[in-house]
């Protein structure tokens, strides 16, 4: 939750829930992106409550939670030029409770606990200044109920091989700042590749080599993919210092690597 000076210019969504698939590292810097870019960036306040926190009924913590993280919503609230964003992460676990209680594995004071954040939830969307954001990576855990309260759902899925070529020439670059791939060697991005129509000469060979390990790379996580450049070289190089063709030729055999394991897993599953 966080609050900005000024209201940002255009309307958004009272209710917008951000859904994702899990194990994806860009989907969560998506999703902390573009809640950031709604604040405006100058929150000058902020407040956090954990869902875990929900789920800890000593002595009636949670219950004491919600309603101190909601005084202080209504608190800032009161302030007309402020606009406020409740963000609620990993909202399945919430929802979850209430499909749980159906069964009877969930305690009846999780569900006191978890109606009363909904029924606030409700409340406070009910001020024009206020919005509430959501997001979720396991959206086969939401209930319709929940769903249905949402004014905008923007899905975001795993990552393009666009955005796998940045994710790894990103960390190429940080390699050679740190030289442990040395000598520095200039790689073109995408842009420069469109613009010469992904011609193969000694300037993009490397780049073009690349492009091809992120096409490669597509179904791989976010957090895979940030560590695949790490097990390339922990895996599959030698020396502590290595040239960007070498490098190559280890990321590549590492993305082989990731796709036969995750055959292999499929396979027992």
């Amino acid at each position: 939750m966080s609050r900005a000076q000024q209201r940002p210019a255009g309307a958004c969504g009272k209710g917008t829930c951000v859904l994702g698939t899990k194990g994806h590292y860009l989907f969560e810097t998506k999703k902390a992106g573009r809640t950031r870019k709604s604040r405006g960036g100058r929150a000058t306040h902020s407040s956090t409550l954990q869902n875990q926190d929900v789920s800890n009924f000593e002595a009636g913590k949670s219950g004491k939670l919600v309603t101190k993280m909601f005084e202080k919503i209504h608190d800032l609230i009161s302030d007309k030029e402020a606009i406020i964003f409740v963000l609620i992460d990993e909202v399945e676990s919430l929802t979850a409770a209430r499909k749980a209680s159906s069964s009877g594995t969930e305690p009846s004071d999780a569900i006191r606990v978890v109606n009363a954040v909904l029924t606030q939830i409700d409340h406070i969307k009910r001020y024009p200044n206020v919005v509430v954001l959501t997001t979720s990576n396991i959206t086969e855990k939401i209930d319709e109920a929940f769903m249905d309260r949402a004014d905008i759902r923007q899905y975001i899925g795993p990552p393009s091989p666009a955005a796998i070529f940045k994710i790894y020439l990103s960390c190429i670059e940080e390699l050679m700042k740190c030289q442990i791939i040395y000598p520095k060697q200039q790689l073109l991005t995408l842009r420069d590749l469109e613009m010469i129509g992904y011609m193969e000469n000694n300037i993009s060979k490397l780049s073009l080599q690349l492009n091809e390990i992120s096409r490669k790379s597509e179904g791989l996580s976010g957090r895979v993919l940030r560590k695949l450049p790490f097990l390339a070289h922990a895996l599959y190089l030698q020396s502590p210092t290595v040239t960007v063709e070498q490098f190559l030729q280890a990321l590549t055999l590492a993305v082989d690597e990731q796709h036969k394991g995750k055959e292999t897993l499929a396979h027992f599953i």
